[in-house]
């Protein structure tokens, strides 16, 4: 029996990840679970990582994997454990402008509020314009830095094949790099197709009511060229 590669993907909120299991699970032989963890206890989260690496391979999958913050595991040493004895191959989601992740993760969480969802259908409306605080930005930027910091440095303990994949190039080029991911997991290649809508424009000017006066607070940082 031929065993499916299993993967995991772990990301910070925001960076394409919900857009990147869409795409997986449309392949044939590509079975993606979306945040299982969440909400289960520490025992049922290292009865549950196992499952899909062993369901993946009595379907006679070629991969098997699911995605996760790592806030939501309960257990770091045990789900680093857990992926190591699996030889499971990891799948780092991140986002270069970290202006715009803390944007999005506003505007997701305006989503939240209206619709119940962190990510939107394409049959769902764009939300409106908002004008948005300079100290929230600044403190939802500091919460974005320390999550990117957190995968990226559990992710540098695991001696397990990886792959990064940053959510401008996924943009960009989404067939190049989902041709990418398949041969990182020896996934024959295949059509695929996501029902994921992009929540954020790429434009700020067409989300934040108040661009030009960020804009001026920011002048001279880091985030300034960002906005």
């Amino acid at each position: 029996m031929t065993t499916a590669t299993p993967f995991v993907i772990l990301f910070p909120g925001r960076t394409g990840s919900t857009w990147l299991v869409s795409c997986l699970d449309s392949h044939p032989r590509v079975r993606a679970e979306g945040e299982r963890l969440v909400g289960r206890r520490r025992g049922g989260q290292a009865r549950w990582i196992r499952r899909p690496y062993r369901d993946g391979t009595r379907a006679g999958l070629a991969a098997a994997g699911f995605k996760t913050k790592l806030k939501d595991v309960r257990d770091l040493d045990a789900f680093r454990t857990i992926l190591v004895d699996h030889g499971a191959r990891i799948v780092v989601m991140d986002r270069r402008n970290v202006l715009k992740l803390a944007v999005s993760t506003i505007n997701a969480r305006r989503l939240h509020r209206v619709t119940g969802r962190w990510n939107r259908s394409r049959s769902d409306p764009v939300l409106p314009a908002f004008e948005l605080g300079e100290d929230e930005l600044r403190g939802v930027i500091a919460e974005c830095l320390a999550r990117r910091e957190q995968v990226h440095a559990f992710a540098s303990t695991l001696p397990l094949p990886a792959l990064t994949l940053h959510y401008e190039d996924l943009l960009a080029a989404p067939e190049e790099r989902m041709a990418e991911v398949l041969a990182f997991l020896d996934v024959p290649a295949a059509p695929l197709r996501s029902g994921v809508a992009k929540n954020t424009d790429d434009d700020l000017g067409r989300v934040i009511l108040n661009l030009e006066a960020l804009r001026t607070a920011f002048a001279g940082s880091p985030y300034g060229e960002m906005l």
